[in-house]
């Protein structure tokens, strides 16, 4: 995983939608370490209507994370891994972890929860260099994405 090398680590998904977040839907950028590339954040936020009329129903990811653990890549492409994941959860509305303010100055609503990732860049490689930078860079203006069926 995120080795550099010119071999596809992992075949595109079929018919794998995607949404974004970003701080304008809740959530973002919890903590960022520049020696280790190590990078928390709040990828998904579950139990509001997003900007899109879109809701997440919190419990949605129990499944998915009971089988699976997601991985980083750059723009959707499957041959571009930028990050492994070290730890994710769902957290469920009222989880104490969950930040205080959904967007600057607005609180958390009680009915919130998040999907929480902690991950860590290869900063060896263009891409998680680059995908770490951005991440850094935007703050909390990062958009995340989600891979669905």
């Amino acid at each position: 995983m995120g080795t550099g090398t010119s071999t596809n680590p992992a075949p595109a998904v079929p018919n794998l939608e995607h949404k974004a977040t970003s701080s304008a839907a809740g959530g973002g950028l919890l903590s960022a370490d520049d020696a280790t590339g190590v990078v928390e954040a709040i990828v998904s936020v579950t139990g509001i209507v997003d900007d899109v009329n879109d809701l997440i129903v919190p419990g949605t990811y129990a499944g998915t994370l009971a089988r699976r653990r997601p991985k980083g890549v750059f723009g959707h492409d499957w041959g571009r891994w930028t990050a492994k994941t070290l730890e994710v959860q769902e957290w469920q509305p009222g989880d104490p972890r969950l930040p205080d303010e959904i967007r600057p100055g607005q609180p958390w609503p009680d009915s919130a929860g998040g999907l929480y990732v902690k991950c860590q860049f290869n900063l060896e490689t263009k891409e998680g260099a680059d995908a770490y930078s951005n991440v850094k860079f935007f703050g909390a203006e990062t958009e995340w994405s989600i891979g669905y069926h």
